[in-house]
């Protein structure tokens, strides 16, 4: 499965990726039907080396996806499954499939519905976080939401206009959808000391999820 640097995760899309203070990365749209469900990963953790991602449906433990070397900041592409109770286990590089998992959650997919699944967190404390993904903005409108994954600043503050996304919103947390105008807008990023922003289209009827991430620079 291809993975893409996490900027921001637009979806319907575009995680963009969604699921970020730039952020930003197209996540890619997929087709609901009855029986399927669509299922993306990423490594949102911060100072923890790269993992393996399996991803394993119950009773069907011999055969499971596996997303190699995930990086901090990486999302996978949708991943089309069966509707059912699924496994998401996160491993060092290269350990083997029956070795102790890093961390791991247990997870039902519904019929038609995305999801992301998250690692969250520092080394200490790292978690997964199963998040469901709104596809579709209400008419005339657009749907953005915050995952806050920088661990150097703990609470960082997202506008878009005169819009307030996020205020002093904390490491590891992440927000609702909001629902705002579309157009042509500044996002901007601020924490102590530091601010930041990043010109965004919000398209009418789009999807977005901005992570906050640290970079050497600071935010990204």
């Amino acid at each position: 499965m291809g993975l893409r640097r996490i900027l921001a995760l637009c979806t319907v899309l575009a995680a963009v990726l969604g699921y970020g203070a730039s952020v930003a990365a197209p996540a890619l749209a997929a087709t609901s039907t009855t029986a399927t469900g669509f299922v993306r990963c990423a490594n949102l953790s911060p100072g923890n080396p790269a993992v393996d991602i399996y991803l394993l449906a119950f009773g069907n433990s011999g055969n499971p996806t596996v997303l190699k070397h995930v990086t901090y900041g990486d999302v996978s592409s949708y991943m089309a499954v069966p509707s059912g109770e699924y496994t998401v286990a996160m491993r060092a590089v290269g350990a083997s499939a029956s070795s102790p998992p890093i961390v791991s959650t247990n997870f039902m997919v519904n019929a038609g519905t995305n999801y992301t699944v998250a690692s969250l967190g520092p080394a200490a404390a790292r978690r997964v976080e199963v998040l469901k993904d709104a596809m579709a903005a209400p008419k005339g409108q657009v749907l953005v939401r915050v995952i806050q994954a920088s661990l150097k600043q703990n609470q960082v503050t997202i506008t878009d206009g005169g819009h307030t996304l996020a205020q002093q919103l904390a490491f590891g947390a992440v927000t609702s959808y909001l629902s705002v105008p579309p157009g042509s807008q500044n996002v901007q990023f601020s924490a102590s000391g530091q601010h930041t922003a990043m010109p965004e289209t919000l398209a009418v009827g789009s999807v977005h999820t901005i992570v906050v991430l640290d970079s050497s620079s600071g935010l990204k």
